[in-house]
């Protein structure tokens, strides 16, 4: 890992720092496109309240990467067998509010593709601030999650991604085992991987 990158514990106070970089992170990604159209401007003055209003949970551990003291990159991880999409989504539960709605469905439809893996973790959020994107900080953060889970007891982890982001997480790996729809995108891949206790990525 380069030195002058540090890996450590978000604290609850940087979240919305953590999801304002998030939004700049996502900008371009379709489901915001879907949502908020074609203008970047529009797009990052409708995506910041969206991210921000993403509730931090207590449940969830959360990895920020910092470049001295600027948070550079975050990652979100559900421990084994608290995967947060399935304690909290409600599927009977369809919002009233028309975003809040495209999320619902995304969830519902992340919900019904992990019923069949059994217990497992999850992968919720990889986020890296767009100057720095391509210096290795999602591999860093990667690693620390995935150490972070085997030292919670291993077996399996899931995820959803992107069919563009599906080598990136092979490289970590991750394997491809099914696909779902997304009601702002292209359909979603779930990847699972299975994690020895005793290893340390």
């Amino acid at each position: 890992m380069d030195p002058s990158l540090a890996l450590r514990p978000l604290q609850r106070a940087q979240w919305g720092d953590a999801m304002a970089m998030a939004a700049r992170a996502f900008l371009d990604e379709p489901f915001l496109v879907t949502l908020f159209g074609a203008d970047p401007l529009v797009r990052l003055a409708k995506a910041y309240p969206l991210y921000l209003n993403t509730p931090w949970d207590d449940t969830d551990r959360h990895v920020g990467a910092f470049a001295g003291p600027a948070l550079v990159g975050v990652v979100v991880v559900s421990p084994p067998g608290a995967c947060r999409v399935c304690r909290t989504t409600d599927p009977h539960a369809r919002p009233t509010d028309p975003l809040e709605v495209v999320d619902w469905e995304f969830d519902v439809q992340v919900q019904a593709a992990h019923a069949d893996h059994g217990a497992h973790s999850w992968i919720g959020r990889v986020a890296v601030e767009p100057a720095v994107q391509g210096s290795g900080i999602g591999r860093a953060l990667m690693a620390e999650a995935l150490a972070l889970l085997a030292g919670l007891g291993g077996g399996t982890v899931l995820l959803e991604c992107l069919p563009s982001r599906e080598g990136f997480y092979a490289a970590n790996g991750f394997v491809r085992v099914g696909m779902f729809p997304d009601p702002a995108g292209p359909d979603a891949l779930l990847m699972r991987a299975d994690l020895d206790p005793t290893a340390r990525p």
